[in-house]
């Protein structure tokens, strides 16, 4: 994506859509609707990349009360079979259930997850999938009820808040690699036990606005 005067927070990529590849394989795009005005403007020139690059458009019927910030709160689990979906924050629980309708048309599972903590404003601030069958989470970030939801559909490695404030569940877990912002000890330990390898890069400019390696992508099928 090339810049645009005036939209820096275009460099956060994961919220302005959440891209996928339907059951034929084709590549379909949601497009994000912001709670922020100022970061609207952003969505449109994402939007257009996606249709130069073969993306099928698919827009929600949102009204003015409800927003959906794309990656930053839609993440596939690893298996690409089904979608962790935040909302409580940034992304609002009726976006949420609609979209989760569109994905079940397409043949995919919606989780949706309540957050609770405002430090954790969208869910990849404090969620990650590691494997198909692990994630990574900040447990303090959701409700009681969704945090049951979660220890019941996956394995959990669990992180303390301190560990979750600076970044360490806004990490990509990828191609055996997990890339994230810190590595403590906890951290190495949990990725030990999947086999997966860290790969730290500094990312603290960006940290200084609320974001790190999750926030700053989009994986493309």
């Amino acid at each position: 994506m090339e810049p645009c005067p005036r939209l820096e927070k275009m460099c956060f990529a994961a919220a302005q859509s959440f891209a996928g590849m339907d059951r034929e394989e084709r590549p379909f795009v949601v497009p994000s609707r912001m709670l922020q005005s100022s970061r609207r403007d952003g969505v449109e020139y994402f939007s257009r990349w996606y249709s130069r690059n073969g993306y099928r458009i698919v827009q929600l019927d949102l009204n003015e009360e409800e927003f959906l910030e794309g990656a930053g709160d839609l993440l596939w689990n690893s298996d690409q079979e089904s979608i962790w979906a935040g909302f409580g924050h940034r992304s609002t629980r009726a976006a949420v259930d609609q979209f989760a309708v569109l994905m079940g048309e397409l043949g995919f599972e919606v989780r949706k997850l309540e957050l609770v903590d405002p430090h954790f404003f969208h869910l990849n601030l404090c969620l990650a999938p590691l494997t198909p069958e692990a994630l990574l989470i900040y447990p303090g970030a959701f409700a009681l009820e969704t945090l049951a939801c979660i220890r019941r559909l996956a394995k959990t490695f669990e992180v303390t808040r301190e560990e979750a404030l600076r970044f360490v569940c806004n990490g990509v877990s990828v191609n055996g690699y997990y890339i994230t912002p810190q590595l403590t000890s906890r951290l190495e330990q949990i990725l030990g036990k999947e086999g997966i390898e860290p790969i730290v890069v500094e990312l603290s400019e960006f940290q200084k606005a609320g974001g790190s390696v999750a926030s700053l992508k989009m994986l493309l099928p």
